[in-house]
């Protein structure tokens, strides 16, 4: 759990700290007891509240959401606009992504992974990843003239079962607002790197979640429920790094790179757990590996993370206390 105040550059963490879920509500990223998890939690902020100077109750909560069930996946949308002279303004681009989504939506409620669920799904979240205009790549098409527009959304797909506990939660403990992330995108925004090809893993106890990236536009979000835990020493075994490499290649077996050769992609590798020796040495064979510990807690290295749309922070600037609640495995206090 991180608090924060939102500043003009970003945000200023004022504590932070983990615990773990004494109720035991917790089941596959899904809380399956509201009230004794929300009367929990509420407990654990006001604990922590009491090492803030400004005794102030938070106003609104970002929640950390995993699992299995949690997929993402880039559409690509292209059409001709009626008048290419006129200047693409916000709302255009808006018509654009909202259309796109209720699209994905539904082509994702007949895909093959929802073929094998009994839940159902919405959008958590809609991202612009790229753009073109008349061939040429755009960071901001906002102010630009073209015709030929083609804008890549990026869609995360959640189980609704889950965002109406995370609902209800926020509702129980008194805060106005809840708003959703995925650390995986976040892990995204803030490492890749321009032209970079490959793979961007988020290892964390028991759930893997990667990313695909192509020319530095993500393509694809899974997970599988393997982690870290298999190369703890006591854990581990030979036979465990094909494990987890027989439960990636599943993972990916439905994308469009089926056949991809494994050892010539990129690796970027973020770990929770800094001291899996074994695990870092299986993704030696692989050629462009960087392995990487991620401390949630430290100061320096939180304020680098996309965490948050900044747009949400920033639109309604004040000095009000937010909170973050995550199920990721942090090693370290503050």
């Amino acid at each position: 759990m991180l608090f924060y105040i939102p500043t003009k550059n970003g945000i200023d963490i004022i504590s932070g700290g983990s615990f773990f879920d004494e109720t035991k509500s917790l089941s596959s990223g899904i809380v399956n007891n509201v009230k004794d998890f929300s009367e929990f939690l509420e407990d654990k902020i006001y604990d922590m509240m009491e090492s803030i100077e400004e005794k102030k109750i938070p106003e609104d909560v970002y929640f950390n959401i995993s699992g299995e069930n949690i997929v993402g996946k880039t559409d690509f949308l292209r059409y001709k606009r009626s008048k290419p002279n006129l200047k693409i303004e916000q709302e255009e681009i808006f018509d654009v992504v909202s259309k796109s989504s209720k699209k994905a939506l539904s082509d994702f409620s007949r895909s093959d992974f929802m073929n094998s669920k009994s839940a159902s799904f919405d959008i958590i979240n809609s991202s612009i990843v790229q753009t073109e205009i008349d061939g040429y790549e755009i960071k901001n098409p906002i102010g630009f003239q073209g015709e030929d527009l083609k804008i890549g959304v990026f869609n995360i797909f959640a189980p609704i079962v889950q965002l109406s506990s995370i609902h209800n939660i926020s509702e129980l403990i008194g805060l106005k607002s809840f708003n959703i992330f995925v650390a995986t995108y976040s892990i995204y925004e803030t490492f890749s790197e321009d032209g970079f090809d490959g793979f961007i893993f988020f290892v964390e106890e028991n759930l893997t979640s990667f990313c695909f990236v192509k020319n530095n536009t993500i393509l694809e979000i899974k997970s599988f429920s393997v982690g870290w835990d298999i190369f703890l020493e006591q854990n581990y075994k030979k036979e465990n790094d094909n494990v987890w490499i027989a439960s990636f290649e599943v993972a990916i077996e439905d994308m469009f790179l089926k056949n991809i050769q494994l050892k010539k992609k990129g690796f970027k590798i973020y770990i929770s757990n800094p001291d899996v020796k074994n695990f870092v040495k299986m993704f030696s064979k692989f050629e462009k590996t960087d392995v990487k510990k991620i401390d949630f807690l430290d100061l320096d290295s939180i304020k680098k993370f996309n965490f948050f749309k900044k747009e949400q922070i920033l639109k309604e600037m004040t000095s009000s206390i937010c909170c973050a609640i995550s199920s990721l495995n942090i090693q370290d206090s503050l």
